[in-house]
């Protein structure tokens, strides 16, 4: 199952990349995305993922499209889904 993170901000100058797509085993919640982010881009480990892998850092947050903001990292990931990483200190 294959799901794409879009990055904006200093999280896109960090990766060096707008997006980043990740495949995932079937049943994968929302955690294994961290994980896989992770394991893709270790630098986001303790900046922007917390130490223990259990949730973001403030203040990053995912925002599922068409679905709103997620909180709750035991989601299920569905095929094809976009998720957008963004620090909630952005504002305009």
């Amino acid at each position: 199952m294959e799901c794409t993170v879009e990055l904006f901000g200093t999280l896109r100058q960090l990766i060096g990349a707008p997006e980043v797509r990740l495949t995932l085993a079937a049943g994968s919640k929302l955690r294994d995305v961290l994980a896989a982010l992770v394991q893709r881009e270790p630098r986001l480990l303790e900046s922007v993922v917390e130490r223990d892998m259990r949730a973001l850092s403030a203040p990053y947050r995912f925002y599922r499209e068409g679905k709103g903001f997620v909180d709750d990292l035991g989601q299920k990931v569905e095929q094809g889904d976009r998720f957008m990483l963004m620090s909630a200190a952005v504002g305009g």
